[in-house]
């Protein structure tokens, strides 16, 4: 078998098994109402942004990496794929922040912006698994959604549990 498809199936089964205990430490961490990213975003975000300076750097000076046209085309499609998990990676742990007690929530994303809405005012909360993140829907129609891989999001499904939504 090549090295290439035991690496990407080594690879594939590793995020498999670290995506659950990911999820869990993130609900365990008691944050005080505080929904954040861990450090492991922030490390995900630099190994795609190292590997894309690499392979960059490889495909503007190094022979032995592209050797045709068809491993160009491939190399150049690793590189945006690469750049774009880093670029998507850091932004999310930089920038998506939010902040709740038990009469408001407020939830930002460099995607969506800022959104602020109080409890009263919740109509549904529904977990999404498609996309893995809960859907909490106000009467002004705007949808704030909160990944389990936020720190703190325990606390939010406790306090969700209490205003009698089940997520």
């Amino acid at each position: 078998m090549d090295s290439s498809i035991i690496f990407g199936l080594l690879g594939g089964a590793v995020a498999v098994l670290l995506g659950p205990v990911i999820t869990r430490s993130a609900a365990a961490k008691q944050t005080n109402g505080r929904l954040y990213y861990g450090s492991w975003l922030f490390l995900l975000g630099l190994v795609c942004l190292l590997f894309t300076a690499y392979l960059g750097w490889k495909f503007l000076f190094g022979e032995e990496l592209f050797n045709n046209s068809a491993d160009a085309i491939y190399g150049l499609i690793l590189i945006c794929s690469f750049g774009l998990s880093a670029y998507a990676s850091l932004a999310e742990y930089f920038k998506v922040k939010g902040q709740f007690d038990s009469c408001i929530i407020t939830f930002y994303s460099p995607w969506t912006g800022i959104k602020e809405e109080r409890w009263e005012n919740l109509v549904s909360a529904n977990f999404n698994a498609l996309m893995y993140w809960f859907v909490l829907e106000f009467e002004s129609g705007k949808k704030v959604r909160v990944t389990p891989l936020l720190n703190g999001h325990g606390e939010l499904k406790r306090l969700l549990k209490d205003k009698g939504f089940e997520v």
